[in-house]
């Protein structure tokens, strides 16, 4: 009888690690960057009267505010699946568990990251 099957989860610790690094590196320092700026409201127009440029004005802050809502929920739900890859990752290391046992987890593991994320675009944690 041969030692079973050996999965090798190099791929998931290196997905789970490149996407924390993209989100921690490249991602959420350029979101810094654009927030500072745009804290300060929209700027053009601001001498112009005009009906149509005022609700440009208003259609723009709020496109804004959608964007950054999108990048913010991007950025949670990118840490929670990296985490759950993780998790998996750790989960395939392990040699005690028998093959059903590893499908549930893996299953637990995606169902608890997409709960996660319902949590948080329902207003639970923020980044």
């Amino acid at each position: 009888m041969g030692d079973g099957i050996r999965v090798e989860s190099d791929g998931l610790t290196a997905f789970s690690g490149k996407v924390h690094d993209d989100t921690s590196r490249t991602i959420e320092p350029g979101y810094s960057d654009a927030r500072v700026y745009l804290d300060s409201g929209v700027r053009f127009g601001a001498g112009n009267a005009s009906g149509g440029v005022h609700a440009a004005k208003q259609r723009y802050a709020e496109s804004l505010r959608a964007s950054t809502n999108n990048i913010v929920e991007y950025m949670y739900a990118a840490r929670v699946l990296a985490d759950a890859a993780t998790s998996v990752a750790a989960m395939f290391d392990r040699g005690d568990l028998t093959a059903q046992q590893r499908v549930d987890y893996v299953n637990g593991a995606l169902h608890a990251a997409a709960v996660e994320i319902r949590k948080q675009r329902e207003g639970g944690p923020a980044i």
